[in-house]
């Protein structure tokens, strides 16, 4: 069985940009790459937003900025000891 992907993000705004919240992380589990990558298309209306490690940036019209990505639980950890959050 192939690994469970969870969408986890951080966010901050581009007035306090000092104020970063995160990470957070969605309450559904997909069951793939392309499951989440299509939820987070949904949200955002596009499907540009994604970098080849599947990672996102995009941003909102009151200057929310959200950054993160579809995840396994391997990559998750790769990724948060690259942010410094262990």
């Amino acid at each position: 069985m192939a690994d469970l992907v969870s969408l986890i993000w951080m966010a901050m705004n581009v007035y306090n940009p000092t104020v970063i919240t995160g990470p957070h992380f969605s309450d559904v589990l997909y069951d793939n790459h392309a499951a989440c990558k299509t939820h987070v298309a949904r949200v955002t209306r596009s499907v540009d937003v994604f970098t080849s490690r599947n990672e996102f940036t995009f941003g909102t019209p009151d200057g929310t900025i959200f950054k993160g990505g579809c995840y396994t639980a391997s990559e998750w950890e790769v990724v948060k000891a690259q942010l410094g959050l262990e």
